[in-house]
This record gives C-alpha cells, structure tokens and sequence, in this order.
C-alpha cells in the first residue's frame, strides 16, 4: 500500500495523471519517462528547490518533499508542454 501511495505522479504516453498525495519526509515522488525515446527529461518541483536527475525513455527519476504544501512542477527541457506539468501535494 505504501508503495502505492508514494507515486504521486504517472504517465501515460504524454498524459499526466495526478494522483494521491505523498507524505512529507517520508514518500518518494516518481517521475517515469515513458515518452518518445531518445529525449531527455528532467522534473522540477518548483518552490521545494529539487529536481530528478535526466531521464531518458524507461527511467524514472524520484525527489523526497520534506515539508508539507502545494508545488507545482514540470519539465525543465518543456516548460511550456502542459501533459508534462501538474501539482503534487505533501502532507504532514
């Protein structure tokens, strides 16, 4: 269940899909990048200062949120593509 709950985020194709959210601290947040291959991608979590490593078709990359709030992120490399963008919330 635990495991569940900590992939905030999952994609599908280019489809973001918001999901649970995660608990601060204790919860990774998982970025898959199932995209087109060949691409690099890298996640920001804005106002937490974190961003996932670069990611290429297949990898994931995850960031731990230590304190409880809203963030928006999205894709360094595409920060206008809206698919590629959504909001995470942290619990205490």
């Amino acid at each position: 269940m635990n495991l569940l709950r900590s992939i905030a985020i999952a994609f599908v194709g280019l489809l973001v899909i918001p999901l649970a959210g995660v608990d601060a601290g204790s919860e990774k947040v998982a970025f898959p990048a199932n995209f087109r291959s060949g691409v690099l991608y890298q996640f920001l979590v804005e106002g937490a200062g974190v961003k996932t490593e670069y990611l290429l078709k297949g990898q994931t990359g995850t960031v731990v949120l230590k304190e409880p709030g809203v963030y928006q992120y999205g894709d360094t490399f595409y920060p206008a593509v809206e698919s590629l963008r959504g909001v995470i919330e942290v619990r205490k």
